[in-house]
C-alpha cells in the first residue's frame, strides 16, 4: 500500500488544525484555574474572610511528644534537661521523644506514667507541669508534637510528606510548603482526606472561592492526605504534545514523499 501526496497532505493539514485548536484550548482553560480566592481579590478590593476556628489537636496513641523543661537551673532539672538547641535538630528531637503507648500512657522520669491519650496538647502540658511543680520550682513545660505529618499529592510542585513544628498548621500553609500548585492543578477540587477512629473521612475544598477558608477542614490535623488532581487542561497539553510529535512524523513523511517524485 502506498502513500499518496493528497493523502498525506490532509493528515498533516488535519494534524496541524487539531494542535492550534488544543494549544488554544489549554491557553483558555489555565487561566482561571490559577487565581486564588477569585470571589474577593480579582477586583483588587480590601476585604476580611471569616476563618473556621481551629480545634485542637486530641492526643493518640502513636504520637511523638518532645517534653521540654525551661527555666530551672541545670543542676534542679538533671535528667528532665532537654536542650533548646533540638528544635532545629529534628533527628536529636525525634529520639528525646515520648512515645504515647498502645494504652494511652507515657512514661516520664520521675512522675512516672502518665494518661495523656484524649488529652490536648494544653491538657497535656498542664497535667505534666502541675506533676512537676512538686519535684521542681519555676519551671515551664513546653510540649511539641513531634509527629505532626502533612502529605500533600497531586498536581503541587514537590508531592511528598512534610513534618510541622507549628501547633496550627492550615491547607495553604501545607500546599506552600509542596512548592504551590501547578498551572494544571484543578484548584475547585482540593480533597482533604481525615483519619477517624475505623474510617476516613473526605472533604472537598474550592480555592478558587474564599469559603474554603470558612470550612472546618481548612485547619489541618496529623496524617492528613491533600489531594490536588489535575484539570482537563493537563489531557489536552499531553495530547498536543503527541500530536506535536505526530505532526513532526508527517511532515517528514511529506517531504520524503515529494522528493522521491
Amino acid at each position: 500500500m502506498t502513500i499518496e501526496f493528497k493523502d498525506v497532505r490532509k493528515t498533516l493539514k488535519l494534524a496541524t488544525t487539531l494542535f492550534i485548536i488544543c494549544s488554544l484550548s489549554g491557553c483558555a482553560v489555565r487561566y482561571k484555574n490559577i487565581v486564588y480566592i477569585q470571589d474577593k481579590f480579582e477586583n483588587n478590593a480590601s476585604d476580611t474572610i471569616n476563618t473556621s476556628t481551629n480545634q485542637e489537636i486530641i492526643l493518640r496513641t502513636g504520637d511523638n511528644l518532645y517534653i521540654n523543661m525551661i527555666g530551672a537551673p541545670l543542676s534542679d532539672l538533671g535528667i528532665y534537661y532537654k536542650s533548646d538547641n533540638g528544635y532545629g535538630q529534628r533527628d536529636l528531637i525525634q529520639l528525646n521523644g515520648y512515645m504515647i503507648d498502645p494504652e494511652g500512657y507515657i512514661n516520664f522520669p520521675m512522675i512516672g506514667k502518665q494518661q495523656l491519650a484524649g488529652l490536648t496538647l494544653h491538657e497535656a502540658r498542664s497535667l505534666i507541669q502541675s506533676q512537676i511543680n512538686e519535684y521542681i520550682a519555676n519551671v515551664v513545660v513546653d510540649i511539641r508534637l513531634l509527629n505532626y505529618n502533612i502529605t500533600v499529592l497531586g498536581e503541587v510542585a514537590r508531592p511528598g510528606t512534610y513534618t510541622f513544628d507549628q501547633r496550627e498548621v492550615n491547607l495553604l500553609d501545607a500546599i506552600g510548603r509542596a512548592g504551590d500548585c501547578t498551572q494544571h492543578a484543578d484548584r475547585a477540587h482540593v480533597i482533604v482526606l481525615r483519619k477517624e477512629a475505623n474510617n476516613t473521612k473526605s472533604e472537598k475544598l474550592n480555592l478558587l472561592s474564599s469559603d474554603f477558608v470558612s470550612n472546618p477542614y481548612y485547619w489541618l490535623k496529623p496524617n492528613d492526605i491533600i489531594y490536588i488532581r489535575p484539570t482537563r487542561s493537563k489531557t489536552i497539553s499531553t495530547n498536543t504534545q503527541l500530536l506535536s510529535i505526530l505532526l513532526t512524523i508527517t511532515t517528514i513523511m511529506l517531504y520524503i514523499n515529494n522528493i522521491s517524485k
